[in-house]
């Protein structure tokens, strides 16, 4: 078996040599399982079935193998977790898929600019600006490769607010096959005689 473990999306190999000190075996894998709908696992799939790009570059097409995702959580909701601000993972998602970007971009908030205040406590006192930076002017002005990815062709900042279970809902709706299964909580991975391995759930399901 062969495991990969990034941030918070594990992926299982179905079809990888029985060993982890094994090299892979000639043939191409033809099933994938992400663990994990998170962000990470989310961006996983993604890249692995929907970014035309990667398979230009890797030869594969996401026709010629199957993506699934499992997930521990009864759902997927849209309420848990705080904010996040994206830049840099913004123009990632383009870079994967133009199209995933632009529903992310539609889910969340436009940041244009930081602003900090204070106030003295006295109602009467009006707010104190300490600091405020424009962003786009600011990205425009530094050049190179932070402007050449933070800015997109349309002159638009690529820097958005979203919050985390928005950011979720907006990857899974763009997938292609949304192959997402929960209340999925993996316990043990064995191999198969075929030399890929099988996916044990605590509901006693079996995947692989």
């Amino acid at each position: 078996m062969r495991f990969f473990l990034q941030c918070f999306g594990f992926i299982a190999l179905f079809d990888s040599a029985s060993s982890l000190t094994t090299p892979l075996k000639q043939r191409q894998i033809k099933k994938v399982a992400v663990i994990g709908a998170g962000i990470s696992g989310l961006s996983v799939a993604h890249c692995l079935t929907n970014s035309p790009q990667l398979q230009r570059a890797y030869g594969r097409s996401s026709e010629e193998f199957s993506v699934s995702i499992f997930d521990s959580r009864t759902s997927l909701d849209t309420r848990a977790g705080a904010g996040v601000q994206l830049n840099g993972g913004l123009a990632v998602l383009g870079l994967i898929n133009p199209e995933v970007q632009q529903a992310v971009i539609a889910a969340g908030l436009p940041q244009v600019a930081v602003r900090s205040r204070t106030k003295a406590w006295n109602e009467n006192n009006p707010f104190d600006t300490l600091f405020q930076l424009d962003l786009p002017a600011a990205i425009m002005k530094k050049g190179g490769a932070i402007t050449e990815n933070l800015i997109d062709k349309n002159n638009n900042l690529l820097w958005t607010a979203i919050m985390r279970g928005a950011l979720q809902q907006a990857m899974v709706d763009t997938l292609p096959n949304q192959d997402v299964s929960f209340g999925k909580e993996l316990i043990g991975i064995k191999s198969n005689d075929g030399g890929g391995c099988l996916l044990e759930f605590a509901d006693g399901s079996i995947s692989g």
